[in-house]
């Protein structure tokens, strides 16, 4: 679109001769057009989806991590407080 777009100014202003400029000594020539594109950087698009995929890796990961590791405290606890019931238990027994 853009090319064709560019085809058309250019021939409408090759067929105009008001488009030309006139350097001192009579010679026509095209004015300067001073014209900046933008294209996507596919490149860069690619490795954002690249580190975006990894980083949500990553979170998985960690948060299988914190979920294993409380279940092993929660399982830690369990057998914790069960054994200082027992040494309670006992205790009282020594006493009476």
């Amino acid at each position: 679109m853009l090319k064709s777009l560019g085809l058309k100014l250019l021939l409408l202003a090759a067929a105009s001769r008001s488009a030309f400029c006139v350097k001192g000594d009579g010679e026509l020539t095209l004015p300067m057009i001073n014209a900046h594109f933008e294209y996507a950087n596919t490149d860069s698009q690619i490795d954002e989806a690249k580190a975006l995929i990894s980083f949500n890796a990553r979170a998985k990961h960690l948060q299988q991590n914190i979920e294993s590791d409380l279940e092993a405290l929660s399982e830690f606890a369990e057998i914790a407080n069960s054994k200082l019931a027992e040494m309670k238990f006992l205790q009282r027994k020594d006493v009476a």
